[in-house]
């Protein structure tokens, strides 16, 4: 059986969530984790989302006004 495994979209840091609560376990290396459980990549499967450290970089990036007019370009907008 596969396990899911919290994966940030800009850093590829996984939450290890054993032994705490579902959404509170502590963010690492993808390779450090796959060492520490001896996994290899195709026991497991991702699911995409934001590490804190990403999360609020890029919340700050994109609520000013160069930055959300740079993610609009890079989008193709105006």
């Amino acid at each position: 059986m596969r396990q899911v495994v919290p994966i940030c979209c800009f850093c590829d840091r996984v939450r290890d969530d054993t032994g705490t609560e579902r959404g509170e376990g502590l963010w690492q290396d993808f390779k450090s984790y796959l060492a520490a459980y001896m996994l290899r990549r195709e026991d497991v499967m991702f699911s995409h989302t934001y590490c804190p450290v990403c999360l609020a970089y890029y919340r700050d990036f994109l609520s000013s006004p160069a930055g959300a007019r740079d993610w609009n370009e890079a989008k193709g907008g105006a």
